[in-house]
């Protein structure tokens, strides 16, 4: 497919990335060839907030051509306060308010870089965002890639791993089966809310206003959702646990049902600790 799109003249300089809210740390490629890839988190706390009638940002739109300017058909992405959607990231002031047009290509644009280090690793293949949705059931796709259109390459996209629910949620996009190209800066990405699966824009239709914060690159870590409980790392390693000798029936409260199988659990499964000379 032929993509209608106006070449964007200019990619954000590092003063944008710091106005966006950038939070960045130092990493090392995981083989030589690699572009580097440290973790980056987009929170858009230092972004300049824009109010009324809502123009895409400059260098964020998709096709200024398509709609005369007005970026009705291409899309827009801009940056509001929480208060106008609350109920987001803990300690978050700002995000990004957004929607995808109706033209032929349109989308939602979250970063744009023009550093060395890129966007996905093959260490961190996962990008996670919370995400806010005026509706449940949709598909939310995004898309990473190197260099600016027409000489974007390496181009991928995924959905996210579970469909929308109405409100927020945090959306996780798994681009390591996409086979990204880890030698590329993949310096730019975007989001389309409600579309067709993986960037089909034969679907393209408007959509209504939807919400990002905290999108995180390459492992960042990122706040909590406004009244979820933190949900610290646990390690079960059966170091301490007492082993179990043959006949193996299940360990006490760990069977599926007894009643099935006359308290064999031959056939409701069982579980038990075992040293680790049984298979070195």
């Amino acid at each position: 497919m032929k993509f209608n799109v106006k070449k964007l003249t200019s990619l954000l300089t590092a003063s944008l990335l710091t106005a966006g809210g950038l939070v960045g740390l130092s990493a090392v490629p995981a083989f030589a060839t690699d572009a580097a890839a440290p973790a980056l988190l987009f929170d858009f706390e230092s972004s300049t907030l824009v109010q009324s009638p809502w123009n895409s940002l400059p260098g964020f739109n998709f096709s200024q051509a398509e709609d005369n300017g007005a970026y009705a058909h291409a899309g827009w992405t801009n940056y509001v306060a929480d208060a106008e959607k609350t109920g987001g990231s803990v300690g978050s002031t700002k995000m990004l308010k957004a929607h995808n047009g109706s033209g032929a290509y349109s989308g939602a644009y979250l970063v744009k870089t023009n550093t060395s280090d890129s966007l996905l690793s093959a260490a961190q293949p996962v990008v996670s965002m919370k995400f806010w949705a005026p509706a449940a059931g949709k598909i939310v796709s995004m898309t990473i890639e190197h260099g600016d259109y027409p000489s974007n390459t390496g181009t991928i996209s995924v959905n996210a791993s579970a469909t929308t629910v109405s409100g927020w949620q945090t959306l996780r996009f798994d681009f390591s089966a996409a086979n990204p190209n880890y030698t590329l800066v993949m310096n730019r990405a975007y989001i389309r809310y409600d579309g067709a699966s993986n960037q089909d824009a034969t679907a393209d239709s408007a959509t209504a206003d939807f919400y990002v914060d905290d999108v995180a690159f390459n492992g960042a870590s990122a706040p909590s959702m406004t009244g979820q409980a933190a949900a610290p790392a646990q390690l079960f390693d059966y170091e301490s646990s007492t082993l179990v000798q043959s006949p193996w029936n299940s360990l006490p409260g760990f069977n599926f049902s007894q009643a099935e199988d006359n308290g064999a659990y031959a056939h409701a499964g069982w579980t038990n600790y075992v040293a680790d000379a049984e298979k070195t």
